[in-house]
């Protein structure tokens, strides 16, 4: 016996809504529960956006991220400019990494954008995650890694309350507003 059943786009969306609206502060709150006995006191934020940012000179061919023990964290950017040619890509998508106070290895490759891969360059850095988070399921929350010379990188979380273009919050580079303004580490 076939049963055959006809649901409206309307009804599709209506499920999904429910799902994100019901189910999902669940799943979240069933996971910071199972994480208050964790070693580490950083606990994971969900799954978010990563804006890369380069202070250098050189073209990031490719980067991902790290836990302090190696375990690869799902996420590769892409193509990320040099400083003097806008410093910034698209956006990574899309991981769910360590809180705030957590350690993160951040391995990049440089090299010239019609070099073969064989050529680029290796390098990492480890840095501990900065910023600012919400509980709030509803919150954009994205991961700003900073490339800077001397294979120096930060990662800060910014929460935002509408864009991550938004003047709003200082945190947010200027370079991805499309404004080149240099940053040091610790700015």
């Amino acid at each position: 016996m076939n049963i055959t059943w006809k649901l409206s786009m309307g009804a599709i969306y209506q499920a999904m809504a429910n799902i994100k609206s019901k189910l999902l502060p669940a799943i979240v709150a069933t996971a910071s529960i199972t994480c208050v006995g964790c070693a580490s006191s950083a606990s994971y934020m969900p799954y978010m956006n990563i804006w890369p940012v380069n202070y250098t000179e050189d073209d990031i061919r490719d980067f991902h991220l790290e836990t302090e023990s190696g375990k690869n964290l799902a996420l590769i950017g892409y193509d990320v400019q040099r400083f003097s040619k806008g410093g910034s890509s698209s956006p990574a998508c899309c991981a769910s990494l360590p809180g705030v106070g957590a350690n993160v290895r951040v391995i990049w490759r440089t090299g010239d954008k019609y070099a073969q891969e064989s050529e680029w360059q290796t390098h990492s850095s480890t840095t501990r995650i900065k910023g600012a988070t919400s509980k709030d399921p509803d919150t954009g929350i994205h991961l700003i890694v900073r490339f800077f010379s001397n294979e120096k990188v930060e990662a800060e979380y910014i929460v935002r309350s509408d864009d991550i273009h938004s003047p709003v919050n200082p945190r947010v580079d200027l370079l991805l507003r499309g404004e080149r303004a240099m940053r040091n580490p610790g700015d």
